[in-house]
């Protein structure tokens, strides 16, 4: 019975540092194929560690699981080899860039906004109170713009970031449950709408 207990744990303990492998990989995969992609993944680690385990007869260690994780290459690079092929920006590097241009743009977003709720604070009338809200989408056209020049020059000079063959598989991130959530459209669309009317408020105030 107990031995029993104990290989339950470790089962668990197993599945659960290949979940956060997967979901670490599954972050960086194009979204209409990220479930098909991480079923394959997770079928073909069984099925890498089921033929170790006959081999030598025997469970495998926690460090072998670890090493087991590191021979497939990181997330980000295993990823990588699921891009779709890029003609500016290359495989490897294109999670970076998605990454950093959302990142980009919501920044920017942020700061637009900010302009449009401080000018009508200030007592600036509506209309003209949104003046850098409604600039945005040229904003984020020069941020696009320069995120992806910035990039294709590094993809096409070499200088691509290198992902060092020491990461550790134990220390990814710790599972997250998937709840129910709102559609990122609806959640964008409910916070520009938000800011509208935060705007159109600050400014009316002055002419109360």
């Amino acid at each position: 019975m107990k031995d029993f207990v104990l290989k339950g744990v470790f089962l668990e303990h197993i599945m659960e540092l290949i979940d956060r492998y997967l979901q670490a990989v599954k972050f960086s995969l194009p979204r209409a194929q990220r479930d098909d992609i991480i079923k394959e993944l997770r079928d073909s680690i069984l099925s890498q560690i089921e033929e170790k385990e006959a081999a030598l007869g025997r469970q495998l260690t926690k460090d072998e699981q670890v090493e087991l994780l590191k021979k497939l290459g990181s997330p980000m690079h295993l990823a990588s080899r699921y891009g779709k092929q890029q003609h500016v920006i290359g495989a490897t590097m294109f999670p970076i860039y998605w990454r950093v241009l959302k990142a980009a743009l919501g920044l920017a977003f942020l700061v637009q906004a900010g302009a449009s709720i401080a000018m009508a604070a200030a007592g600036k009338p509506f209309i003209q109170s949104l003046s850098p809200l409604l600039h945005y989408p040229s904003v984020a056209l020069s941020v696009f713009g320069w995120v992806t020049v910035v990039f294709a020059a590094m993809d096409f000079f070499g200088a691509r970031i290198q992902v060092s063959d020491r990461w550790d598989p134990r220390k990814l991130p710790p599972l997250v449950k998937s709840d129910p959530r709102k559609s990122r459209f609806e959640l964008i669309a409910r916070l520009v709408i938000q800011i509208i009317f935060g705007v159109w408020w600050l400014a009316g105030l002055h002419y109360k």
